[in-house]
């Protein structure tokens, strides 16, 4: 039932693998966006999920950049600060900055009606 996407409906996808898989491969992506719709996982929390952990990937490369420990006001886990540090290490703070705009740009054609959830997910996955 997996489709081709390599992700079997019955593997139990969540949206912490879709985070991953995000930045890393859209191929990834979305075969686990896919088997996460099959599995009735709601897209507009799956976007808040990644809009936030965006957020989150910004904020820990700002620190990274200034060689600052993360200020806890931030609210940032250590695992999730230790994982996102390995991600975001290649990254530039300008793809961080365009990726958050991006969010907030899908994020109104959302909640006015031009697009579905669904279909903000895609299009962010997709055009890098």
């Amino acid at each position: 039932e997996g489709q081709g996407d390599g992700i079997a409906a019955d593997t139990g996808a969540t949206v912490f693998q879709l985070g991953d898989a995000f930045l890393t491969s859209s191929k990834d992506a979305l075969g686990i966006l896919h088997a996460l719709i099959r599995q009735g996982e709601d897209a507009m929390r799956m976007f808040a999920y990644l809009a936030g952990y965006a957020r989150t990937l910004t904020i820990v490369k700002s620190y990274l950049d200034q060689g600052r420990p993360i200020a806890p006001r931030h609210g940032i886990h250590p695992f999730v600060a230790r994982k996102a540090s390995s991600q975001v290490r290649a990254l530039s703070g300008g793809f961080l900055s365009a990726m958050l705009t991006r969010f907030y740009e899908e994020d109104i054609k959302i909640k006015t009606g031009f697009v579905r959830p669904e279909e903000a997910l895609v299009r962010l996955i997709t055009l890098r």
